[in-house]
């Protein structure tokens, strides 16, 4: 009997978490926390531990941090969305930097990680950026802005973290 009357009060604690799960950003949450784990698996598996570590300590932090962000998705009640379904996604304006990434992600064995990296910036700000696309001032500004950034990451990643980054035709 005592087993019993036990389980009657959980069990309305647990249909209200399930009933949580319904929320976009703890869907977001569990499904950002899966990949996580993936990844941690990945940098884990079979791998050189001095060559991994900036990747394996990235790992852990994202882990970690999916299950802070997936405690705190659950002791909060859900919300309505009051934005309606085809307005949450402004799929007009998303998509040139969804293409940027596709092009950059099947390209960047092919030209190299920095100079993937500096093309698909560029992109990105003379996409989004706030000047016209045919001012050359602005082309130039951006360009050398991507060139520092690019200088900045070979520095970061080569130099000081040891990590590999994809090697093209290019650099």
């Amino acid at each position: 009997s005592s087993i019993v009357s036990t389980v009657a009060a959980e069990a309305p604690a647990r249909v209200e978490f399930m009933l949580q799960i319904d929320s976009n950003e703890t869907k977001a949450t569990i499904f950002s926390l899966t990949a996580a784990i993936v990844y941690t698996i990945a940098c884990f598996w079979d791998s050189d531990p001095e060559v991994y570590l900036f990747p394996r300590i990235l790992a852990v932090i994202m882990v970690a941090l999916g299950l802070v962000q997936l405690f705190k998705a659950s002791r909060e009640k859900a919300e309505p969305s009051t934005i309606p379904a085809e307005a949450a996604i402004q799929w007009k304006v998303l998509f040139p930097g969804l293409a940027v990434t596709v092009v950059f992600v099947l390209s960047i064995e092919t030209i190299g990680f920095y100079t993937g990296s500096f093309l698909a910036f560029l992109c990105i700000v003379l996409f989004y950026g706030k000047r016209n696309l045919t001012d050359p001032r602005a082309l130039l500004y951006k360009s050398l802005i991507g060139l520092v950034l690019m200088l900045v990451l070979y520095g970061l990643f080569w130099k000081l973290l040891y990590v590999r980054t994809p090697e093209g035709w290019l650099i």
